[in-house]
């Protein structure tokens, strides 16, 4: 997959995530936690899916990008965030707060994005030497 095809689908998973955190927030806690939730978990899920969904048009709008510094920070930004991701849902869901769907959910779009970031980024930077 051409790196600027792979950014578009980096841009339209934050953008379904955070889109469903925004205005269906109760739909992603109940698919994800063990418990119950509070009105205050669903303001707190909105707050973030509108983080998410904007990480999703930095990727889109960074698509076309040639190998900038920017590029660069945005890349990295993006594994950083996944891999965050990917270690927060796994220790919650060992702590017994997530369900098992919850973490599959979360954790098979944050590693296979996080991979294929570092990917790119290991190939941007072979071209640049």
């Amino acid at each position: 997959m051409e790196r600027e095809h792979f950014f578009i689908v980096a841009a339209v998973v934050p953008w379904l995530f955070g889109g469903v955190m925004m205005f269906v927030p109760e739909l992603m806690l109940s698919n994800s936690l063990a418990a119950g939730f509070q009105p205050s978990t669903v303001i707190v899920t909105q707050w973030v899916g509108f983080g998410v969904f904007s990480l999703g048009w930095i990727n889109f709008l960074a698509r076309s990008d040639q190998g900038s510094t920017a590029l660069r920070a945005i890349m990295i930004g993006n594994i950083l965030f996944h891999t965050l991701g990917l270690g927060f849902d796994t220790f919650h869901y060992a702590l017994g707060f997530m369900t098992l769907s919850g973490l599959i959910s979360g954790v098979v779009p944050h590693f296979l994005l996080a991979i294929t970031f570092v990917y790119y980024l290991v190939r941007l930077k072979a071209e640049a030497a």
